[in-house]
């Protein structure tokens, strides 16, 4: 018989540190599915790079979520 231990799915939330691209864990596993890197592409004068996402607080993703829809 198998036991199945069911873990708390926690939201995990992320910053692109070069553009400021907020991202979520969920939505970085949807990109993955899809084919996508799970990194952030950002766009440079001549050239675009790959980025690895840091993570954030809830909390900080909030409030840079907010500031992005004020302007």
């Amino acid at each position: 018989m198998a036991v199945i231990i069911m873990s708390k799915n926690r939201e995990k939330y992320f910053l692109c540190p070069v553009c400021e691209n907020l991202e979520t864990k969920t939505g970085l596993l949807k990109t993955a599915s899809s084919g996508g890197l799970g990194m952030c592409y950002c766009q440079y004068e001549n050239d675009r790079q790959l980025i690895s996402y840091v993570e954030i607080s809830k909390k900080e993703y909030e409030s840079r979520l907010k500031q992005k829809f004020k302007t």
